[in-house]
């Protein structure tokens, strides 16, 4: 029901068979959680909502749901909330490419979190997950923030430009 709600644009309807379903004491599925924590990224309040499930999917005792984890992690991401998307990142304890590439994402994006991208993309590589196409746009998104941000310290002077560029 509740995605039915969702795929009709009843947002609002759908939170609220939620609200309804855990007054209820009717426990919610992975799947049902993973629904509506995807709806939290278009609501105005989506950060506080995606906290509020996540500490649901923990009482629950879902922390090690891969699709769950990634569905909240994508949440704090589109939400600008490093913080938590590092905590559920490290809280599954098994990445899989999608954790990857989200985390990566997300710190490409982050002001705060500078060159953190580049040192995740490291780290991933130490790992057995293999990157895919998608590691490679985040982690060009993520150069290409750094570049951004650095290139006018650079460039005090006019100097050659660099047309061709090689990221390992």
């Amino acid at each position: 029901m509740i995605s039915a709600y969702v795929e009709s644009g009843f947002i609002e309807d759908a939170m609220s068979l939620f609200a309804e379903m855990r007054f209820e004491g009717i426990k919610a599925d992975g799947r049902t959680i993973a629904i509506i924590s995807r709806v939290c990224e278009d609501l105005p309040n989506g950060l506080l909502n995606c906290r509020s499930l996540h500490g649901y999917n923990i009482k629950s005792g879902m922390e090690r749901n891969k699709h769950l984890g990634n569905a909240l992690l994508s949440v704090y991401a589109a939400q600008s909330c490093v913080r938590d998307a590092k905590k559920v990142f490290h809280e599954d304890g098994d990445a899989d490419v999608i954790s990857w590439n989200t985390l990566i994402l997300a710190l490409a994006h982050s002001y705060e979190s500078k060159g953190q991208a580049c040192e995740i993309f490291g780290k991933m590589r130490e790992s057995d997950t293999k990157p895919n196409s998608h590691t490679t746009i985040s982690v060009l998104a993520a150069s290409f923030v750094l570049l951004a941000n650095y290139a006018p310290a650079w460039q005090e002077k006019p100097g050659p430009r660099a047309h061709n560029v090689r990221v390992l």
